[in-house]
């Protein structure tokens, strides 16, 4: 029996293919954590937060649209893994960073799942 057992959690853990492992997911935000002021030309991080259905994710890429001095992010492409033992739904969490060689007062917009924005202003000198 337990050479059964061992032969059939074999048999599933194998047939896991790494592309039917991996899905990408485009979420939108719960939360955002912004300094209120940088220097031009060092990486201003914000930390962004997201739902995600496991704790095996990856951020991949932001979505965000630049008019002038607003950046409107409007959501952040999540790689989520399967394969692995995993928590239920999870509270994702990764950074925006930001760069820039001139200074001014910068808007960052970050969409939520209702439409609105989580609103940061960010004096860079």
């Amino acid at each position: 029996m337990k050479k059964i057992y061992l032969a059939a959690l074999l048999v599933l853990v194998l047939s896991c293919k790494k592309d039917d492992c991996v899905e990408f997911f485009t979420r939108s935000f719960n939360s955002i954590s912004a300094p209120e002021q940088g220097n031009i030309n060092e990486d201003i991080i914000i930390l962004v937060g997201f739902t995600v259905t496991n704790g095996c994710y990856t951020t991949h890429k932001f979505f965000e649209k630049v008019d002038g001095n607003v950046i409107t992010i409007e959501g952040v492409r999540v790689k989520q893994e399967y394969c692995q033992t995993c928590t239920a739904e999870a509270s994702g969490v990764g950074n925006y960073i930001f760069k820039t060689g001139n200074p001014g007062e910068y808007t960052f917009k970050f969409k939520k799942s209702n439409g609105d924005f989580f609103t940061a202003v960010i004096n860079i000198e």
